[in-house]
């Protein structure tokens, strides 16, 4: 009987293990994607002249949520142009249930001398549907 038990323990540690490893390899992928995003992120940058192509590169970026994304469009939020301000709002309200996107919404919000933006950044955090905001 001992054995037995014995035997269980050990293919419910070997389980959790391999578990753990899968979850793993998924991370290290998900951060691969999004730093290969940056990088033609980054790329299309270099044609950009005027804000409206700023904008248009900035589209799209958050459509894999990741901790570096998320990092890249805190600094967006920080520019002069409110377009491209904008733009990156609607890009970090596609981190669904995020509660770091969320905070950095409220913070640009807080901190935003246009009404008619920090508006539209209250309205995205909507979008973002975290239980704390």
């Amino acid at each position: 009987m001992r054995r037995a038990w014995m035997v269980i323990a050990m293919v419910c540690v070997a389980s959790i293990a391999w578990a753990q490893q899968d979850a793993k390899a998924e991370e290290k992928a998900a951060e691969e994607r999004a730093k290969a995003r940056l990088a033609e992120f980054r790329k299309s940058l270099r044609t950009c002249r005027e804000t409206d192509h700023f904008v248009d590169a900035l589209a799209g970026l958050a459509n894999e949520p990741h901790a570096l994304i998320l990092a890249e469009l805190k600094l967006w939020l920080a520019k002069p142009q409110y377009e491209i301000r904008l733009k990156a709002a609607e890009e970090l309200s596609k981190f669904t249930g995020d509660g770091k996107a969320s905070a950095t919404l409220i913070a640009a919000a807080v901190t935003e001398k246009e009404t008619g933006v920090a508006t539209a950044y209250l309205d995205r955090l909507l979008e973002i549907r975290h239980r704390a905001s």
